[in-house]
Parts: C-alpha cells; sequence; structure tokens
C-alpha cells in the first residue's frame, strides 16, 4: 500500500505558499520604526497594524474550515493566495497607517484561506506516514520566517532603509 496518495511537488508548493502568507506580518516586524517614520505614525502604531494580521483567523477561523469544506482546499489555496499580491499592493502603496492597517487586514483575510486550505490540501492529497510527516513540516512554516525578520533587521540597519527601502522588501515576499 503507498504512503502517498499525492506528491511531494504539493507539499513544497503548499509549504511555499505558507511561508508567503506570513511573509508580510514578518517583514513588518523589524522594520517597525522605519514603517511609522516613513508614514508620520507614532511608534505604538504598528504594533495595532501587525495585530489585525491576526484578527481575520481569531474570528473566523471556524467559518473558514467550513468553507474551504464547501470550495475544496484548492480552490481555497487559489482564491485567497492572490489577496496576499493585492494586500502586498496596498500596503506598498501606504501613505499613511489607516492604508497600511487595511493592507495588513487583507493579508490576514489571506492568511485565514492559507491557514485552512493549506493544511486541507496536505490531509487530502496524502496518506499514512506521508501524512505525518507533512503535517509536521506544515506546522513549521512559521519560524523560518521569524528567521527571515531577523535577517531583515539586521540588513536594513546597516542599508538605513528608508520608505522606499520597507516597501521594495514588502513587494519581495
Amino acid at each position: 500500500m503507498p504512503l502517498l496518495k499525492g506528491n511531494w511537488t504539493t507539499v513544497a508548493i503548499v509549504y511555499a505558499i505558507g511561508l508567503g502568507s506570513m511573509a508580510l506580518v514578518g517583514i513588518l516586524s523589524p522594520l517597525a520604526l522605519t514603517v511609522t517614520a516613513s508614514l508620520g505614525a507614532p511608534k505604538a502604531a504598528i504594533g495595532f497594524a501587525i495585530a489585525l494580521f491576526s484578527l481575520p483567523a481569531t474570528i473566523v477561523a471556524t467559518v473558514g474550515g467550513s468553507l474551504v469544506d464547501r470550495i475544496g482546499p484548492r480552490r481555497a489555496l487559489l482564491l485567497t493566495s492572490p489577496v496576499f499580491v493585492l494586500s502586498d499592493l496596498v500596503v506598498w502603496m501606504a501613505h499613511d497607517i489607516w492604508l497600511l492597517n487595511l493592507g495588513v487586514l487583507l493579508s490576514g483575510i489571506g492568511y485565514l484561506g492559507i491557514l485552512n486550505g493549506g493544511a486541507a490540501m496536505l490531509i487530502g492529497s496524502l496518506e499514512g506516514h506521508a501524512r505525518t510527516r507533512a503535517m509536521t513540516l506544515w506546522s513549521t512554516y512559521a519560524p523560518p520566517v521569524s528567521l527571515s525578520a531577523c535577517f531583515l533587521q539586521r540588513h536594513s540597519r546597516k542599508a538605513k532603509a528608508g520608505a522606499m527601502r520597507w516597501r521594495c522588501m514588502v513587494l519581495s515576499c
């Protein structure tokens, strides 16, 4: 009996989408002072913006799971992935903290679809030990984003990151 109904390419793609889903919040943390200074916002405003990322998942994660059950995990991933492109564009164009907040909130909505759709995709496409390994890998997509954020923080200080620099970092994620 085969351990794998799907293939590991699916695992790699879903994992990469998971990494991308957290990239914005990973970038905002180390660049918080640069972003707020560039937007003319108080330093504490970035904390609220970062918290907005988790708001959709906090409120509607159960409903999101039900929606993924109805439309299927593949469709959920296909529908929510473009939300990240939109959210990055909104953040990139932000001229004040309110537009930044909207972009981060949109990113949180996309993350909700990835959170539910990604796990459902792996569970539905794998069997046995392969499923266990893939779900273990899935549970690790947040730490690489945190490590990347530390790298960005160190190098952004060296580069004296200004308004354009943090905006380019947002688009690169």
